[in-house]
């Protein structure tokens, strides 16, 4: 073998090493990516994924836009409101319709609460400020004619703090995703809930919207760059969200991780119950969530209403998968 055949080689193996291995960012408690990973989903398209998951939204983008990640799992709205800062960032995979949280009443508050309108004068946990649930928060006082001033915001730094706040009594309300949210439902099925984004129903009647869509996102320059590895990651993720809609509550617990189920088999069944009705089975951005989620935004932060929604999603790689094998 000549010496310019075993470069060729080596800068091929290499290239091929470095475009098969994506670094992904996700919330702590959230079993999706992990499905998707157990199911050997990922290996089958040829890519090796690495997940990490930290505790607030906030650290996602962070470690999207720093660059010790190249797909984050987040929120349409975090797109948005990146896009508004000129960071160019695309979801190109809807893994949910529904942002899958909900806005709780603490069990242990100071006062009774049990509706927004009480929290007036209160505290409300969120992870970090401009977090999903501090855009929603603020979106849900405005449809309640208050202010974002007529609370205290308390920031708890993480999901899993923010339930602990909650069980504690050290804040009145706190945004939570469901993985956690059940387990405070069942343990507190007294608490009020104040916003209601794991349901469509829930988010119709307490914030006005069908969708708010979560998924996978990556920054425009890396998806041109990758667009191959792209299309099989879109590929194993369609594939994941066929399994998991035509499996039961019951086999989804069983093909997620020990490691992330919960201790109580009910909790995590309760979970893949609700996951289920939200999941998008084709991976396409609902029509006209875009608009809805720029408008929740807007209350907080005008500056989204000069955004090019167009700019901050894309189908085309879930179109391409149907074709490119």
């Amino acid at each position: 073998m000549t010496r310019r055949t075993c470069l060729s080689l080596a800068l091929a193996l290499h290239g091929c090493k470095k475009s098969s291995v994506v670094r992904l960012t996700s919330i702590v408690a959230s079993s999706w990516p992990f499905v998707i990973e157990s199911l050997g989903l990922f290996k089958k398209e040829g890519v090796t994924v690495q997940i990490e998951q930290v505790g607030s939204t906030g650290k996602i983008v962070h470690a999207l836009i720093g660059g010790s990640a190249d797909i984050a799992y987040l929120g349409l709205d975090q797109v948005i409101h990146l896009t508004a800062q000129a960071k160019r960032t695309k979801m190109f995979f809807t893994a949910s319709m529904l942002f899958n949280a909900r806005l709780y009443a603490a069990s242990g508050a100071r006062h009774v609460v049990r509706t927004v309108e009480d929290l007036r004068g209160g505290t409300v946990g969120i992870a970090t400020f401009g977090s999903s649930i501090d855009f929603l928060v603020a979106a849900l006082l405005r449809r309640h004619s208050m202010k974002l001033s007529d609370v205290e915001r308390v920031v708890t730094g993480s999901i899993p703090a923010a339930l602990a706040a909650l069980e504690s009594g050290k804040v009145d309300a706190a945004g939570l995703n469901m993985q956690l949210g059940v387990q405070y439902e069942r343990r507190h099925p007294e608490a009020a809930i104040l916003m209601d984004l794991a349901t469509p129903e829930g988010a119709r009647r307490t914030l006005g919207i069908d969708s708010y869509p979560v998924g996978l996102i990556a920054e425009t320059n890396w998806l041109d760059r990758n667009r191959d590895v792209v299309r099989r990651v879109a590929r194993a993720c369609k594939a994941s969200n066929l399994w998991i809609a035509e499996h039961t509550p019951e086999e989804l617990r069983e093909a997620t991780p020990v490691e992330h189920r919960s201790a109580q088999v009910a909790v995590d069944l309760d979970y893949w119950t609700i996951t289920k009705r939200n999941i998008s089975p084709d991976g396409h951005m609902p029509a006209k969530a875009p608009e809805q989620v720029r408008d929740l935004l807007a209350v907080t932060l005008p500056k989204v209403g000069d955004v090019d929604l167009s700019q901050t999603w894309t189908n085309e790689f879930v179109e391409e998968t149907k074709s490119t094998r």
